[in-house]
């Protein structure tokens, strides 16, 4: 099925990238000759329908080609033995685990894991945004032990070459607002 399904996909990024760039080659008149000096003004007062189809064809088809790549790379596997035989973790789920692991962290706000399997293991990369106070170097180190750690215990995944992490933001807690004041407070009226 899913052989069908990346068929189709394949067809339709096709097709609407040559349906738009013939549109756009109509567009622009590159059917009948060149765009020169002499016939260059000739596009700005051909129909604009044709040129926004076109381009939205040619942008359909590139959105199907880049989901089609992300979809590709979602189904990446991490495969590794047991007594019993081999074990495989889809990618997805593994960055999944990382994300609930390390959210335990208060310190965090946001974080984006990537997990990048190679020969002799995985290296797990996360971006995070923590909030201000946060001892960075300290909390950075807490949860690239914990997170290799529960990887290595829960999933199984002993070669873990690297656990990366790029904080990207440190945002600032909200300051609470005072409580709003009752307009009609009895004591005003005394």
């Amino acid at each position: 099925m899913k052989i069908v399904h990346s068929l189709i996909n394949a067809v339709w990024a096709v097709g609407s990238l040559f349906f738009g760039g013939m549109l756009i080659c109509a567009f622009f008149n590159l059917f009948e000759a060149p765009l020169s000096l002499e016939n260059g003004a000739t596009f700005l007062f051909s129909d604009p329908w044709t040129l926004l189809f076109g381009l939205l064809s040619v942008f359909m088809g590139g959105f199907f080609i880049v989901s089609s790549l992300l979809a590709l790379r979602k189904e990446q596997y991490i495969a590794f033995e047991n007594p019993s035989g081999e074990v495989t973790i889809s990618v997805a789920a593994v960055e999944e685990f990382v994300l609930r692991t390390a959210k335990a962290f208060i310190e965090i706000k946001e974080l984006y894991p990537s997990i990048i399997p190679k020969n002799d293991g995985v290296s797990i990369q996360i971006k995070a945004v923590l909030w201000s106070g946060a001892n960075i170097p300290e909390v950075t180190e807490k949860v690239q032990l914990e997170v290799k750690k529960q990887v290595q215990s829960i999933l199984g995944i002993e070669n873990i070459s690297s656990v990366e992490i790029k904080v990207t933001k440190i945002e600032t807690k909200g300051t609470e607002l005072p409580p709003k004041k009752d307009l009609f407070d009895d004591e005003q009226f005394k």
